[in-house]
């Protein structure tokens, strides 16, 4: 499983897992279920669930069996005098679902961006400019022994590419230490050419050019 779809699953949970915890405790509270259309927005189901955790909770007057609040001590519709604790057993634990709530917002705010950048590291990777820089980087013995091996990428990758421009950079690890990989390409035409292929080494300072020969 990639880390984007395990992204994607936790955000999506992030955003219903609130609506449905809000819903069954606005039924439970006797309040208001309304405030749930925050879930509208995912980055607001949170908001929703939050505001039904921090209402009050209803019960019965035991006579003429209308809402009221717990500690009111006479009916406002019938004035019968009510029980000191009128707080049933089983009530709701708000602190509990304050907590929850005011967990879930940043939850889903942080998977958001996550999810964003992933998608966008994974767009750059499918562009000709990476994956012709990966194909020379391993059919190059000079390349493979500069950082002492095989090297490895870093899972974030920075950039930006259009339909005639792409312009790439991202870590490297190999056995003798950590690089740079600088990418830089253009098309003219149908035709796309590698202008800057750069691998530096960060330790030493030395730089191994695979670009185009111009």
């Amino acid at each position: 499983m990639t880390w984007s779809l395990i992204s994607i699953l936790t955000f999506l949970i992030a955003w219903f897992a609130p609506l449905i915890l809000g819903l069954n405790l606005a039924k439970r509270k006797r309040v208001n279920r309304n405030w749930m259309w925050f879930s509208v927005h995912p980055m607001l189901s949170w908001v929703g669930y939050l505001i039904v955790a921090r209402k009050q909770l209803k019960v019965n007057c035991p006579e003429c069996y209308s809402e009221i609040h717990p500690q009111a001590r006479l009916c406002p519709y019938c004035s019968s005098k009510l029980p000191e604790n009128s707080y049933p057993s089983d009530s709701p634990k708000d602190g509990l679902h304050t907590t929850l709530a005011l967990l879930t917002g940043p939850l889903a705010l942080t998977l958001f961006i996550t999810s964003f950048f992933i998608n966008i590291a994974d767009s750059i990777k499918d562009t000709w400019a990476y994956g012709e820089a990966w194909n020379r980087i391993e059919n190059s013995q000079e390349a493979q022994g500069f950082l002492g091996g095989e090297m490895e990428a870093s899972s974030f990758v920075n950039g930006s590419f259009q339909s005639n421009r792409t312009s790439i950079n991202f870590e490297v690890e190999g056995a003798k230490g950590s690089g740079k990989v600088i990418i830089g390409a253009h098309r003219e035409l149908k035709t796309w050419s590698m202008d800057t292929l750069w691998i530096l080494d960060n330790t030493s300072g030395d730089t191994l050019d695979l670009s185009d020969k111009k």
